[in-house]
């Protein structure tokens, strides 16, 4: 359930733009697109960063996790899908074993409706 990570956002975002929570809610429900310089002048960000000082050296799982769900988002993929997608994604750990069988969970197919669902989301993306 990513209940609580929302209201974590909200919490964040309501925080920083000065905006109510159910203005941001409403905002985060209807999958408000806010550029750069619009996310400056309402609050959300002190600045826009140059692109010499972005670095992206975050090899985590948590963080690959991120960067999917960003490109899912680039590809008007809906929030509830890209939660659904993601969640399936790391429902399990790779190479964690099943105790009651014995076997890496790799091993185990991932469901392949959900892998069509992200190939043409990042498909779509890339268009």
């Amino acid at each position: 359930d990513m209940e609580p990570f929302d209201r974590a956002m909200q919490d964040i975002y309501s925080a920083r733009s000065g905006l109510d929570a159910e203005t941001v809610s409403a905002m985060m429900d209807n999958e408000t697109y806010i550029g750069g310089n619009d996310a400056v002048e309402k609050g959300f960000a002190d600045r826009l960063l140059s692109a010499d000082e972005i670095s992206d050296g975050d090899e985590s799982p948590a963080a690959a996790l991120r960067k999917l769900d960003a490109l899912l988002a680039k590809a008007n993929t809906p929030r509830s899908e890209r939660r659904k997608l993601l969640k399936s994604l790391s429902a399990s750990t790779p190479g964690a074993t099943d105790i009651q069988q014995g076997k890496p969970s790799a091993t185990d197919s991932p469901n392949p409706e959900d892998l069509k669902q992200l190939e043409n989301a990042l498909a779509a993306f890339g268009k």
